[in-house]
């Protein structure tokens, strides 16, 4: 008798529980179950814009350290904001995903948040205002997705600054714009994955997109990039290693400029145009190769790369050079030809004091103006027979100019067409042909 009484009192407590259990998630739904589960996002507090959007304007009773930021408030409107100070010195966050549907993140959003780690910025990010993320002391990595995000704070207030610990940066592959000052003064980035095929910082705002990043050691480009946007990479004076993947067509202007710690420079056969100064000052670089698909280098490409000593040029045929792009590379000694080259540029050699010795190698048609001038140690240069053109002030000013060795007979060095001043203020020299000398 005693067990039957028990056993009732049990049954009778279990659904008791159970019609309380039931009432709750009646009455209070999904959001009673939010209350334990502090890792979801729907507990921040949203202001609605009336259109069906609204803008998450505060962490409301979130208490979790991982937040993703949902694409919808409660009430089912868009997210499409992260308001001014939302987030302002939420110190317990350590990760911070901002999803596709936030268009604008405004002034000082995250800014103090110290225990952050880590930031994702959504595809449609358009625009990051005013030291967005300013003083995150604790953040180490940011993954930027932002396909078209065309501004980011100013150049007086970047969005990272004060993050002296942010040491990676990737960006995604569908990125097409970067803003100019978008990790300016962050000098402890020391890695950056680039992955974004085609992309180019806007335009109307001077600096770099990674100005200012002193520690940059490596820079590792995804398969997919064709272009390397100009001044990408200016001035970040630590960069000791950049590997070109096969696919890239264009490296622009100042891309690289200033990057002291540079060794070597290898520009892939894919490439077919160099910008203005692209590796300017590389004071560092010992040697210099050029593929064969280059097409047009920029005014000083390469000039006062001080410590240069080696160049291997494969260019094909590139017919673009507008001034001495070696110019200031008093290091100079080699220039090795790739067998595919057939003219020497113009401009292309012009102000190597240091160069002695050039071999213009079969297969070459001509050489350039001014290709060789002021090489003032020019001593011998060696011309295969294939060569039909010597350009204006090819050799001006080539003061030491001792001996040019001609692969071919005497007939045919006075057939080949020598352009205006070709070999002005060169000296007395001598002419080795197959069948004889020639001085001038």
């Amino acid at each position: 008798m005693k067990n039957t009484v028990r056993n009732l009192i049990l049954s009778i407590t279990v659904f008791a529980l159970a019609f309380v259990l039931a009432a709750c998630d009646y009455l209070w739904g999904p959001s009673f179950a939010r209350s334990e589960d502090p890792s979801q996002p729907k507990e921040l507090a949203f202001t609605s814009n009336g259109d069906g959007t609204c803008s998450v304007v505060g962490i409301g009773s979130y208490t979790g350290a991982d937040l993703v930021i949902p694409g919808a408030s409660p009430d089912g409107d868009t997210v499409t904001a992260i308001g001014q100070d939302a987030f302002s010195n939420c110190t317990k966050l350590t990760s911070v995903t901002i999803p596709d549907s936030v268009t604008n993140i405004k002034s000082n959003a995250f800014d103090g948040c110290t225990g952050l780690k880590t930031v994702t910025v959504g595809k449609n990010v358009k625009g990051i205002g005013n030291y967005a993320f300013r003083d995150c002391t604790g953040l180490t990595s940011v993954v930027w997705n932002a396909v078209n995000c065309t501004a980011a704070g100013l150049r007086t207030s970047p969005i990272f600054s004060g993050c002296s610990r942010l040491t990676t940066v990737t960006i995604g592959e569908n990125v097409a714009a970067l803003p100019g000052a978008a990790f300016k003064g962050c000098a402890g980035v020391t890695t950056v994955v680039w992955n974004a095929a085609d992309c180019a910082p806007v335009k109307t705002i001077p600096n770099s997109v990674f100005s200012d990043c002193y520690e940059l050691q490596r820079v590792t480009f995804g398969s997919s990039v064709v272009n390397v946007p100009a001044q990408a990479f200016k001035d970040c004076s630590s960069l000791t290693s950049v590997t070109f993947p096969d696919g890239v067509r264009s490296i622009g202007d100042y891309a690289f400029s200033g990057c002291a710690s540079l060794k070597k420079i290898t520009i892939p056969n894919t490439v077919t145009s160099i910008g203005d100064r692209a590796f300017y000052g590389c004071t560092g670089a010992t040697s210099i190769t050029v593929g064969t698909g280059v097409k047009s280098v920029g005014d000083y490409a390469f000039r006062d790369c001080t410590k240069l000593t080696t160049v291997n040029w494969n260019a094909a045929y590139c017919n673009t050079i507008n001034s001495p792009i070696f110019s200031g590379c008093s290091g100079l000694t080699s220039l090795t030809f790739g067998e595919t080259v057939s003219l020497i540029p113009a401009f292309a050699f012009a102000d190597c004091t240091a160069l002695q010795y050039v071999t213009i190698p079969e297969g070459v048609t001509k050489i350039g103006a001014r290709a060789f001038e002021n090489d003032t140690a020019l001593q011998y240069v060696t011309i295969y027979a294939s060569v039909k053109t010597i350009g204006s002030n090819a050799f001006f000013s080539c003061t030491k100019l001792n001996t040019i060795t001609f692969k071919g007979t005497k007939s045919l060095w006075n057939s080949i067409s020598k352009e205006y001043n070709w070999n002005s203020n060169t000296g007395r020299y001598t002419v080795r042909c197959t069948d004889g000398n020639l001085s001038k």
